[in-house]
């Protein structure tokens, strides 16, 4: 019960619930940096970490810091449509390679 009252607590809710516009929380990167990414090989430092809100903004994200406009993707095809329109918008030029069975062919 305590833990429902404080949760839903105003001041709690301010802190659970704000939006970080400049910043990500540090304790999230704190446990994304000594968890998740060790797991898979990669080590990095809390400035090197960005938190997106999912794969399309993390995919315009890079397609406007990676790319102009005829700048040249290759993306397989079928692929992630939403991937091809993200890239469509920053660069124009999207190839698509086609996928089989055994990957791209």
């Amino acid at each position: 019960r305590e833990c429902n009252r404080m949760a839903l607590a105003v001041l709690e809710i301010r802190n659970w619930a704000s939006d970080m516009v400049d910043r990500d929380d540090p304790l999230l990167i704190e446990q994304i940096q000594a968890r998740l990414l060790p797991r898979r090989g990669i080590f990095a430092n809390p400035d090197e970490i960005i938190v997106t809100l999912g794969a399309q903004n993390a995919l315009y994200m890079l397609a406007t810091l990676l790319m102009t406009k005829g700048s040249k993707v290759a993306m397989e095809d079928p692929g992630y449509p939403d991937a091809r329109s993200i890239f469509r918008l920053a660069g124009d030029d999207v190839t698509p390679v086609p996928v089989d069975h055994s990957g791209i062919g």
